[in-house]
């Protein structure tokens, strides 16, 4: 399941997508100190950091480095997952609420791999960053536009993440079978030239045979191909005309 070939390495996929989500929640985390401070410093918050710095530290590991997925490395964009639905008790999902589009880039993680137990197992994982956002409706704390809110953020958040998933799956697939196609063509016409070039050789074998002269024109009237008898012909080589 874990050995076809990618069409992104572990290692571009993780550096690219995982160092952008760092970068945009390091860059979320300042405004959210300039807007809402206390939420920051909750135990939520912090936890929740931690999750997705350890997903982030996951990148110097030399694993990565394979030219296979392994199932080990799908620990980086759930752990970003599960970082960001722990962040969001910080406040109770209210302020951090932005911050779920930030996995739209663990999502595109899992849908570039191309593995379907990733993207299976993603689905239901995804259904954690909404808690927040029905514990506060339980507790009825909400008013009416909140309660409408928090709602749909719990509904829509996790089916677009999914959504995303499947699109970089198939814009992965779709590409990867353009690269298998390409590969095909440029094999075959590797084997098509290498027959050519035998059937050059023979041909070259079974008229340098011959103790007749033979000379071989393109349509444009230039010489492709002569044998041996006129190659060795003094006359031939004298003036370059047919003995």
């Amino acid at each position: 399941m874990f050995d076809d070939h990618p069409l992104v390495s572990p290692r571009a996929t993780s550096l690219f997508l995982q160092g952008a989500t760092l970068a945009l929640f390091a860059i979320s985390t300042v405004i959210l100190l300039v807007v809402d401070a206390g939420a920051v410093s909750t135990p939520a918050f912090l936890v929740g950091a931690t999750l997705i710095l350890a997903a982030s530290a996951m990148l110097v590991l030399p694993g990565f480095d394979s030219p296979r997925y392994r199932p080990w490395m799908f620990a980086m964009p759930f752990l970003d997952v599960a970082g960001v639905a722990v962040l969001r008790f910080a406040d109770g999902g209210a302020t951090t609420s932005a911050l779920l589009l930030l996995l739209a880039l663990p999502a595109a993680w899992i849908g570039l791999t191309r593995k379907r137990a990733a993207l299976l197992l993603f689905a239901p994982a995804t259904l954690t960053v909404g808690t927040a956002d029905v514990i506060r409706l339980q507790q009825g704390v909400l008013d009416e536009q909140g309660a409408d809110a928090a709602l749909m953020s719990a509904i829509v958040s996790p089916l677009v993440l999914v959504v995303a998933a499947c699109i970089a799956y198939a814009i992965a697939s779709v590409l990867s079978g353009r690269q298998d196609e390409l590969g095909a063509e440029q094999r075959r016409r590797a084997d098509a030239t290498r027959d050519i070039e035998r059937t050059r050789r023979l041909l070259d074998t079974v008229l340098d045979q011959l103790d007749v002269g033979v000379i071989v024109f393109s349509p444009a009237g230039e010489p492709i191909l002569m044998n041996r008898v006129l190659r060795e012909s003094p006359d031939l080589s004298a003036d370059g005309r047919d003995p």
